[in-house]
């Protein structure tokens, strides 16, 4: 049995091994075989499975493992207590080499494919344990500065996703990275790094509430629109311009400026679909407490959706239409009603409610059912259908006067 050194405050499960593998001195996958009792060749960095082993052999109870040194509370800050609890019994019960947490872990590993680390950090633990760690809060997305003394944080070339510890088993105070930067407001980054790490201490305050919490923020801040409603599309373009597109897209959550169905305008819809990434909760709360007010007014907003149209031009363009049909159609003894004709153009829902806003429309229906293509003729005929009708009883009158 291989014992693993005690954890550090916020250390990494994935810095536990591998400070155990480095003072252990046995090959890679008779370490891992020895933590696991089962066979490993690669160790993951901020989420494994086997967690009741680790914490047997680290001294530690496999939930506090769980909650202190990986990333999952921050995976399921956003989510029910429903499923943090049905997700938390899963990542206890996790077969090595079998099961796994991939799907949560992704919105972790996807967007800090390196490791951080923070140089005042560093120097303390070097002078306080001879020895450095990785930190939790140095992995979590969008976090740029240090929580802890607020120093921009730098990204070294070792990998965050499951690695080979024998081709990288460095520890911090042995790499040397490029600091971390990004064309975004100081208390905004200031702000993120505050609400990862509570993400980190527990769930988003809300839980389903959340979408609630967001427009009530969005109202506060200045962002309602002429009909009451919040100006969400308005809200997105200048959350783009305040993050930037490098920076939203280097944390898995870009999207496209005026885009009615974008993740920041439907997050601040009551009753929004899917759950979202905990980094995109963390965004929308930091700008909606942080950014400053709106510069332009947010009565120019406009309701997304189709543009009215002109009621005057809408009825000079099927005024138009009608009488191009009669022009082009001639008697050709084909007749026509004028709600097939008015449908086919999709005008007639809003002609038949208000006629009124349709002089023109008016008119040339008018002379329309004075013409031979009009199913039902005003003045000048009779009904089509019974023309025959009305010929044989005219004959048949003129025979009758004929014979008296």
């Amino acid at each position: 049995m291989a014992l693993l050194p005690k954890p550090y405050a916020d250390e990494l499960v994935g810095s536990i091994l591998l400070r155990g593998f480095r003072v252990s001195g046995l090959p890679l996958k008779r370490f891992l075989s020895a933590v696991y009792s089962a066979p490993r060749s690669r160790l993951a960095f901020v989420m494994t499975s086997g967690l009741d082993r680790i914490a047997l052999l680290s001294g530690m109870d496999a939930e506090q493992l769980l909650l202190q040194h990986t990333v999952f509370p921050y995976t399921v800050a956003a989510m029910s207590e429903d499923a943090r609890q049905r997700f938390l019994h899963k990542a206890l019960a996790l077969v090595p080499g079998v099961d796994c947490l991939g799907s949560l872990t992704k919105s972790v590993t996807h967007s800090t494919p390196f490791r951080r680390l923070c140089p005042l950090c560093v120097s303390r633990e070097m002078g306080e344990f001879g020895e450095s760690y990785w930190h939790r809060t140095h992995l979590l997305p969008g976090v740029l500065l240090c929580p802890e003394h607020g120093v921009a944080l730098h990204r070294v070339a070792s990998p965050t996703h499951a690695c080979t510890p024998q081709s990288d088993p460095r520890l911090p105070h042995e790499c040397t990275g490029s600091q971390e930067s990004a064309q975004v407001a100081m208390p905004l980054l200031e702000r993120i790094g505050t609400l990862s790490q509570q993400a980190l201490d527990g769930p988003f305050p809300g839980g389903d509430a959340l979408p609630a919490r967001y427009e009530q923020l969005a109202r506060v801040k200045g962002y309602v629109c002429g009909n009451g409603g919040v100006g969400s599309v308005f809200l997105a373009n200048n959350l783009y311009r305040a993050y930037g597109a490098n920076y939203l897209a280097s944390v898995g959550s870009p999207f496209s400026p005026n885009a009615l169905h974008a993740w920041p305008t439907l997050m601040t819809r009551p009753g929004a679909g899917p759950p979202f990434a905990p980094i995109k909760h963390i965004l929308l709360t930091a700008f909606l407490e942080v950014a400053a007010k709106p510069d332009a007014p947010v009565c120019l907003y406009r309701t997304p959706g189709p543009k009215p149209q002109s009621s005057q031009r809408f009825d000079q363009k099927t005024a138009a239409r009608l009488r191009r049909f009669m022009a082009r159609h001639g008697d050709q003894g084909e007749r026509f009603s004028t709600r097939e004709l008015l449908t086919r153009w999709k005008a007639w829902s809003a002609y038949r409610h208000d006629r009124s806003l349709f002089p023109e429309t008016n008119a040339a229906v008018a002379e329309f059912k004075q013409s031979n293509l009009a199913v039902r003729q005003v003045g000048r005929r009779p009904y089509w259908r019974t023309r025959l009708g009305l010929e044989r009883a005219r004959v048949k009158t003129i025979g009758s006067s004929d014979t008296g």
